[in-house]
């Protein structure tokens, strides 16, 4: 069996190349994966410091962590004598701004300087408000059907690192 001259250089070159882009495209998804990975620990940590601060409300509150409707998922909903808490939690090092219902922060490095700027939404596009309004439409709905009258109230609590200066 008789080769060209080239083709079998050619051929591994090829392969060599193809194996190549398989590696840059598995190194790109391990480094979504460990990006997602750290916003969520990240996020629990945020979670967890709201969670020690509202520790010291008298023993007639009850934070619930979790909670998922139709509407969507929030982080925490807070329950009292005056009423229901929505709370989303966000654990960012941003200057969040506001204007209706467009949510942007402009991301801070160790120094608080500006290295970018992104809208505040969640992954269905939704401005945090939005995202967390939405969760505590759908309870006050259903405690409604089921006869129970509360106020409900959202927040969306952001937790930041402290900037050394």
């Amino acid at each position: 069996m008789s080769t060209k001259p080239g083709t079998v250089q050619r051929d591994a070159a090829a392969r060599v190349h193809g194996a190549w882009h398989e590696v840059r495209r598995a190194d790109a998804r391990a480094q979504q994966i460990y990006g997602r990975r750290q916003q969520q620990a990240f996020g629990i940590l945020g979670e967890d410091e709201l969670a020690w601060a509202l520790s010291v409300l008298p023993d007639d509150w009850v934070l619930l962590r979790g909670y998922r409707n139709r509407c969507g998922e929030t982080d925490q909903v807070l329950v009292g004598p005056s009423g229901i808490w929505v709370i989303e939690v966000k654990y960012r090092r941003v200057r969040l701004n506001i204007d209706g219902d467009e949510w942007w922060y402009e991301k801070l490095d160790h120094r608080g300087s500006v290295v970018g700027v992104e809208r505040a939404i969640d992954g269905g596009r939704r401005s945090w408000a939005r995202q967390v309004n939405d969760v505590a439409f759908d309870l006050a709905a259903w405690l409604t059907r089921n006869r129970y009258e509360v106020p409900i109230y959202t927040a969306v609590m952001l937790m930041s690192v402290i900037l050394a200066t």
